[in-house]
């Protein structure tokens, strides 16, 4: 239904992501004029402080079984079974999942990294979270359209370890401005966070690149994305 609105209704469809736009199909968007336009974000004006070393990693984001922070806590504690590297998950349960949180906690002692887990719940103050964190984790198992955790992360210049597959792909590359893992998949999550963890120049690395790029995600930036294709359709249609 939606791919038809999308064929039908608009002259123009913008997404958030060329893989945003390939899930329309490339027969619903034939003849109208498309852009893929990310979600502007906050940058915010000094990064956040790198560590030497890694004492915190952090997921930020809806208890859901489909954001993977089962997958991340299986990985946590393979990559980390001891020592004082602690996992925090801040957010909270919504639409009836709370035993989807429940299954976390219970998890969590049956991996024996219960003390080493913090269920954070729902935070108002990300930057805050940020600046707590050594390491954000993405693990959706499911291909996000754009996930604005990602980017967020990215414009604070903190290290990203996200999965390969989604929007974000197209702004955090392997490498570059993340590390990338296998989705769904917590034996090369786990070998994802080992890396991170023991190399703090490759942290810094992929944290000032993500910073940089991010600069194209600002509200200004975008804004100017979109009045520049305002202007083209305009100029198309009165030509």
């Amino acid at each position: 239904a939606m791919r038809l609105l999308a064929a039908t209704a608009p002259t123009a469809l913008v997404a958030p992501s060329r893989f945003t736009l390939e899930t329309v199909g490339r027969r619903f968007r034939r003849g109208m004029t498309v852009a893929a336009v990310p979600n502007a974000i906050p940058f915010p004006e000094r990064p956040v402080e790198l560590r030497d070393q890694v004492k915190t990693v952090a997921m930020v984001g809806r208890l859901t079984w489909w954001k993977g922070q089962h997958v991340f806590l299986e990985a946590f504690a393979a990559a980390f079974p001891d020592g004082p590297v602690r996992a925090r998950l801040v957010g909270s349960a919504l639409f009836g999942e709370e035993s989807y949180e429940s299954g976390l906690v219970e998890q969590a002692k049956r991996l024996g990294i219960e003390e080493r887990v913090e269920f954070a719940g729902f935070s108002e103050d990300v930057a805050t979270e940020f600046e707590r964190a050594d390491l954000l984790v993405h693990a959706s198992v499911l291909a996000d359209p754009l996930n604005t955790v990602v980017l967020e992360g990215m414009a604070a210049g903190l290290p990203v370890i996200a999965t390969d597959a989604g929007g974000h792909t197209e702004y955090a590359r392997d490498g570059r401005e993340a590390l990338l893992h296998r989705a769904g998949d917590p034996g090369d999550l786990a070998r994802v966070l080992r890396r991170a963890a023991s190399d703090a120049g490759l942290r810094h690395r992929i944290a000032s690149g993500a910073r940089e790029r991010a600069r194209g995600l600002t509200p200004e930036a975008v804004a100017q994305r979109m009045v520049a294709l305002y202007r083209g359709m305009l100029s198309h249609s009165s030509g």
